[in-house]
């Protein structure tokens, strides 16, 4: 059985996906949000909120170090990260979603024509969709690297604890994010960069600085 047509499909329900979703409700439409995990994505559970979170931690832990001699619970610091994610996650959460407006599903968005798609058993009709999908972590073909347990950032923050010592690939914005934090948190960091200089992108003064 087909519904009435959504005037929008929202596929993932990450930063980009909502905003989507919140202008076209914002302008009337019948929107219908389908997510396969939580809402949130990337953003809310392994980017920008728990990275931020884990910088503003080892911040206040080297200007403490600067006066007194401290022990660093990693635990209990990625426990705090931890529920930095869930308290932004009570803005986006399916109620809150459906609350505003939307209709709200759980599960693999599949197309079977141009202006519909199936999700679990059932089928929905869009006249728009956008597909916001999100991203995920580029793995290098490291031989043996599939032999060994590895970090990327989708699981880094649902760590017990942070490793006594860590190699960090890849010196761009989020390697070096990561890099000083868990340098600043008392781990013994060594990052490797195949670019001639770290932060490749930015001006050569500043990566420069940077890497001092």
């Amino acid at each position: 059985m087909v519904m009435k047509p959504y005037d929008l499909i929202v596929i993932g329900s990450g930063a980009g996906g909502l905003t989507a979703a919140f202008t076209a409700l914002g302008f009337g439409k019948r929107v219908l949000i389908v997510e396969k995990d939580r809402p949130g994505g990337e953003c809310t559970w392994s980017g920008c909120v728990p990275s931020k979170a884990l910088i503003n931690q080892a911040k206040e832990v080297h200007i403490a170090r600067k006066f007194a001699t401290i022990t660093v619970d990693s635990g209990a610091i990625l426990e705090r990260v931890r529920a930095v994610s869930e308290h932004v996650y009570e803005e986006e959460t399916p109620e809150v979603l459906q609350k505003a407006g939307a209709d709200y599903v759980n599960g693999f968005a599949r197309f079977i024509s141009p202006t519909r798609i199936e999700v679990g058993d059932k089928t929905y009709e869009g006249k728009k969709f956008v597909l916001a999908t999100g991203s995920s972590p580029f793995v290098p073909p490291i031989p043996g690297l599939d032999q060994i347990d590895y970090l990327t950032n989708e699981n880094f923050f649902q760590q017990a604890t942070l490793p006594e010592t860590v190699i960090v690939l890849g010196g761009g914005p989020i390697g070096m994010e990561l890099a000083q934090a868990m340098n600043r948190l008392g781990v013994q960091v060594t990052l490797v960069e195949m670019m001639p200089e770290i932060l490749s992108r930015e001006e050569p003064e500043f990566s420069a600085l940077i890497r001092q």
